[in-house]
This record gives C-alpha cells, structure tokens and sequence, in this order.
C-alpha cells in the first residue's frame, strides 16, 4: 500500500515551469484584450459607429422648400405651393369599382378609355397625374381607394404668369430650373436638403424615427419691380394686337443704378402651366442679338466730339445728289435734307451726313470709342444664358464698313446692351454694368467714366430735339421732358438683306434729372415699319404710366441747358 500512495504522489508532484507558463499565458492574454479594447473604444470609435451607423441608421435625404423669388417691394414673383401627386399600382385594377373609375376620370380630367388603358399597364406602379392641388374630402376619396397612393409634392407658382414668364422661367418635372431665373440661381434656390432618420434592427424593423428640420424660408431678392413689369407686358400686349409684327419688346432699367427694373417680350407663356410655351416665347432683350441701327449714331456723334469740340458749329455738309458712293456702295437717306449740320445728323437720322462727318475727322478711332461703352462685350447682368456680342475685329478707315459701323450695321448687339449705352447720358459719361439683383456691391456702383460730362450734356440737349421736332416726334409729352433716338434696319436673311425690318427706339426721362431708360424694339413690323412710327407712339403711352407710379410729377419748364 504504501507504494502505491508514493506513485500517486510522484504523479501529483507540484511543477513550477507548469505554473508560470500557464500564469504567463493569462497575462499576455489579459493584456492584448485590454490593448484590443483601447484600440476599439478610442482609436477606432468614429469608424465603426459609421459602419454601425450605415446598417442601422438610414438617412432619407428629401429636397427642402425651394426659395422665393421676390421683387425689389418684396412682392412674391415665384413661390411654392403644397400640392399632390396620384400614384396607381396596377395590381389592384380588378378590385376598383366602377364608381370609383368615374369619380377618378373625372377628377383627373381624362377620357374614361385613357384612364382604363392606364389602370390596366402592365407597370408595378405610374404616376396617373403629378401635382395637383385637392381637398381634404378628395384626399379622403382617394384613400379609399386600394391601389392609390398619394404623394405630397412641392409645385411652384408664378403670381404675375405671362408678365414674368420669361424673365423667371420654370421648372421642370424634377423641380429644376430650366428658364431665366429659376435655371441661373437653382443651386442657391433649392436651399439646403433635408435628412429624415430611420433606426432598424438586424430584421430591418424600424426603432427609431427623426424627423429633419424645414429651415425658415428664404428668398432671392430682384430688382424687378412688379407693378412696372405688369404695366409693360400690358401695353406690349395691347400694341402687340393693334398693329402687325412678329413680337415686341421692351426693357426698362434705373438710369442712375442700372438696375433692370422691368423686362419682358410679347407673345408670352403662362408658366404655371406651360400653355403656349415655345423656344420663340424667349427673353429676347438678353438672349436675341441685332443690329442696332441709327440708335447707335449718338455714339458715333460722340466720338468726333470727344476728339473736337468745336466740331458741333463748324461741321456743315451738303446732301445732293441724294447720295453717296463710298467703295462701290451707295448710302442714302430716309429724310431727305439738302445741308446738314452736326445736331441735323441725329434730328434726321443721316447715314449720309455721319459718313462725311468721320470723313472730316479721319483721326477719329470709331472702331476703338465704340467698344468703350460695351458693345463688344455683355451686359454682366446674372443671367447664365445671355448672348454674346458680335463685334468687327478690323475696320479700315474711311471705308464703307466703318460708315456702316457708324449707323449700326455690322454689329450685333442685345437691347441689354444698348440700354446700359444709353445711361453714360444719365451718368455724366459713367458705365456701369446692369444687375438683376436688388443688393449690389459698392464696386459694381462706381462704374468705368467713359465720356466727358459736358459731352453728355451736349448730346442730351441734341437727343431732346430728336423728341419734340425730330425723328422721334411721336413719343413727345409736353409734361415730361425727354431724349431719345429712333432706329430702323433691315432682317438680315439666308441670302443677305430682305424687305423686312427691326424698329428700336431707346429713351431716357425726365431729361433734366434722369430716372429711367427705356428701350422699345418691334420685330419684323408690317405697314409702319420704322421706329418713329411703331416704337414712339408706345412709349408715349408708357411713360405717364411709368413716372406715375413713381410718382414724379408732370412739369413743362425750360431746361437747366437751355
């Protein structure tokens, strides 16, 4: 027995080595568990609560409230409305009662077969009409229904419809921006999105649910004032009607800001439902370019007098026989007078009488003067698709291409550009660029000084009288001073020049203390086609209306210059 009780200690025998690898096999254990532990709760937290994050934390991104655009008096020209759109699951077709496919046909204002044909596609699921406005009993009737679904949607809205049409554009199905306005600021327009959050469980059950906050509603303030927008589309409209032509136009901007204050063309759109749409419902005044005509020879008067004064008593020309050949090519004249002076030029419109003028001041550097006041670049108004400038790169002196430079062929320029010309008269010879916004920088107000302030003056005296005995007689208001100058060109066609024309008239009032500059432009006018005839008599309706509502009262005094 007593062998048997040593083996069984022998066997028991305590080993140390045994001990310490086991206790060092726990403690290195021990410690890369814990060092796996720091690793995980501090140094690799945020990657993996986003893992975590990713597979049960879903986040809807939803579009938030689209801006609005308002007017310089913070009045709405585009808002967004709450409104609904009806979805169909075609799988439910053969549960939907007849009375229901009525009710349905008629709020929906589709033929019954049209609507049968597209409960029965062959689509999971379809749009029967998007955006649609309901009552709340008509929302209840739909929810009855089994297959309906009932989305909410934002629509936008457009209070002043075909007035504002073209300058602010639309959206499209998707609520972006196609036109004008809405396509130039729809980054900034379609604000910050908003985050819904859903917390599921490994089975996809949902936890939690965190709704995303609306930020307050902003707005895109313009320089348009809404009253003076309505009040020019109407007046298009209405002259638009009464004679033959293929649209009409009109721009009205702050002779002192050059702010754009008013802006549209006729035939218009309505852009809430997009009736009438069609590419020739442009913007034209920014988007079309042309040839300016003699709206463009009070620059060109300017040139000689910014090289010599004196020129305005000692120039004197003779017009006979009627014409003049200059390279081959005959130049003449609407009104026919026999001797011209220099202020008889831009009374009577003489092509003849400006191409001797430069004849006599050959040092003269049109080409040069003209690109001072912009015609060879754009407006810099915020619009992303406004035309670019066509602008000679050569021009020979005393040749006939500088002559036809001189009374506006040659070039094409947009209205834009022609009424941003105009305020260096109501700038004392300052350009500025024209804005669309109603915040301006203080750089952008200084403007370039282009002319001589007593230039100005003498062509603003010289442009009075183009109104009360000149060219532009048909707009002259004895109450309201005013200056200004008529055009007339023919449409250039396939095959050069046709029997059809472009009128302009550009004016600015009241003449002694500037408020606005307008410029009229009639497209392809039948029976009275010159600016004088078409364009003046429009304005003449227009501008009581205008200094009305700005308040600026009629007066008949003699001017400081006189």
């Amino acid at each position: 027995m007593a062998e048997h009780f040593d083996l069984l200690k022998e066997q028991h025998q305590f080993h140390k080595g045994r001990f310490f690898l086991l206790v060092t096999v726990i403690f290195f254990t021990y410690f890369i568990l814990m060092i796996r532990l720091v690793d995980i709760t501090i140094f690799q937290h945020d990657f993996l609560f986003e893992k975590r994050q990713k597979r049960f934390v879903i986040q809807e991104k939803r579009s938030g409230q689209r801006q609005r655009i308002m007017d310089t008096h913070n009045f709405a020209l585009a808002t967004t409305m709450k409104t609904f759109s009806i979805g169909w699951q075609p799988s439910y077709y053969q549960q939907l009662k007849m009375i229901d496919h009525l009710w349905l046909a008629e709020l929906l204002e589709y033929d019954f077969e049209k609507l049968n044909e597209l409960l029965q596609c062959s689509k999971k699921f379809l749009y029967l009409k998007r955006k649609i406005e309901l009552t709340p009993q008509q929302s209840l009737n739909l929810k009855r229904i089994k297959g309906i679904l009932i989305i909410p949607e934002d629509k936008r809205f457009y209070p002043l419809q075909e007035a504002t049409a073209q300058l602010i554009g639309f959206l499209n199905i998707e609520n972006q921006g196609v036109e004008g306005v809405e396509a130039t600021f729809n980054n900034v327009l379609q604000g910050s999105p908003l985050l819904n959050k859903k917390t599921k469980d490994l089975k996809g059950r949902v936890l939690a649910f965190e709704k995303g906050l609306s930020p307050p509603q902003q707005s895109l303030e313009l320089s348009i004032d809404s009253r003076l927008q309505a009040i020019l589309y109407q007046e298009l409209k209405k002259h638009y009607q009464l004679n033959q032509m293929e649209s009409l136009s009109a721009l009205l901007i702050d002779a002192q800001t050059t702010s754009l204050l008013a802006v549209t063309s006729y035939p218009s759109f309505n852009a809430n439902a997009l009736q009438g749409y069609t590419p020739a419902c442009r913007l034209k005044p920014f988007l079309d370019s042309y040839e300016p005509g003699s709206i463009l020879k009070p620059f060109s008067i300017a040139c000689v007098l910014a090289h010599d004064k004196k020129s305005l008593n000692n120039f004197h020309a003779k017009t006979h026989p009627g014409y003049l050949l200059l390279d081959g090519h005959k130049i003449t004249d609407v009104t026919k007078k026999n001797e011209l002076n220099l202020t008889d030029i831009l009374l009577y419109s003489s092509n003849i009488g400006l191409t001797k003028l430069l004849h006599q001041y050959p040092e003269c550097d049109l080409q040069g003067f003209l690109k001072k006041f912009g015609f060879d670049q754009q407006t810099g108004i915020e619009l992303h698709n406004e035309s670019y400038p066509y602008y000679p790169s050569l021009v020979k002196k005393g040749s006939f291409v500088e002559a036809t430079l001189a009374f506006g062929y040659g070039l094409q320029v947009n209205l834009g550009q022609v009424a941003r010309a105009y305020t260096v008269f109501t700038q004392n010879g300052r350009l500025k660029p024209i804005s669309l916004l109603k915040n301006r920088s203080d750089k952008e107000e200084l403007g370039i000084q282009v002319l001589d302030s007593e230039i100005t003056d003498i062509l603003k005296k010289i442009l009075t009288e183009v109104i009360e005995i000149g060219s532009g007689k048909a707009a002259y208001l004895k109450d309201y001073p005013m200056a200004g100058k008529t055009g007339t060109v023919q449409r250039v066609g396939l095959h050069g020049y046709e029997q059809r024309y472009l009128a302009f008239f550009v004016v600015f009032f009241p003449v002694d203390q500037p408020r606005y500059v307008l410029i009229i432009h009639a497209d392809d006018p039948r029976g009275k086609i010159y600016g004088g005839q078409i364009c003046a008599p429009l304005a003449k309706e227009l501008i009581p209306k205008i200094l009305a509502i700005s308040q600026v009262p009629s007066y008949a005094k003699e001017l400081s210059w006189k």
